[in-house]
């Protein structure tokens, strides 16, 4: 049986990211008055059809203490309307992506995975729920001449089955896993494409090539 948090009353709430979860979190500490730490604070696309964009920047503006992990993170907070104190603590993931991938290390090498392949990750609603998007998305993945082993996100699964797309035959399909199963999978890749903002990051701490994958509309076309 849970306590509700109401009862237990804390004096701080610390939010993390900028998830619906982490709203949730912030109107729930809001609520009962308690005050609002945000780490990852001041992270900015400045584009509005990224649903986390309105998620973060709310937050940040609930927050009392804001920890961002960058100085140009600071600039953006510093030309918002930001009641909280802001500190910059570093990107927290930097720290923990390092310890545990000493560990993925000595992680045995999955049988089903060959020696060299691509990384594929592929979730965001943008992506996968648009048809015509994620049809584009599986065209370019099938022109790679390279072997591509995709943990794949149920949402994604979900609508390749829903719009009748098939999986191409370069790509090994594998269940979502653990983080330290992910990392391990990060340490022997050749290059991942994903359109996750947390690989992009562990990809440059473990000094991985990366391409980031977006849909851009052009004059009435779509790019990748």
């Amino acid at each position: 049986m849970h306590t509700p948090i109401k009862k237990i009353s804390p004096d701080y709430v610390i939010v993390y990211g900028d998830t619906s979860f982490s709203m949730a979190a912030a109107n729930v500490a809001e609520s009962i008055k308690s005050k609002i730490i945000h780490l990852e604070a001041g992270v900015r696309d400045y584009d509005y059809n990224v649903p986390e964009e309105l998620l973060r920047i709310k937050i940040d503006e609930m927050a009392d203490y804001l920890f961002a992990p960058s100085d140009l993170c600071i600039c953006s907070l510093s030309d918002e309307q930001i009641k909280g104190q802001i500190f910059n603590s570093g990107n927290l993931i930097v720290d923990v992506c390092k310890k545990l991938s000493k560990i993925a290390l000595d992680k045995p090498k999955r049988k089903d995975i060959p020696k060299e392949y691509l990384l594929l990750t592929l979730h965001r609603p943008e992506n996968v729920d648009d048809e015509s998007n994620l049809k584009l998305l599986i065209n370019h993945v099938k022109k790679v001449q390279y072997k591509i082993v995709f943990p794949i996100h149920p949402r994604t699964k979900s609508n390749l089955k829903k719009y009748n797309l098939e999986i191409p035959p370069n790509v090994i399909l594998i269940e979502p896993v653990g983080y330290l199963d992910f990392l391990s999978l990060l340490l022997n890749w050749k290059i991942v494409l994903t359109d996750c903002g947390g690989i992009q990051e562990e990809a440059i701490i473990l000094k991985k090539p990366c391409i980031t994958l977006r849909i851009l509309l052009l004059g009435g076309k779509r790019y990748c």
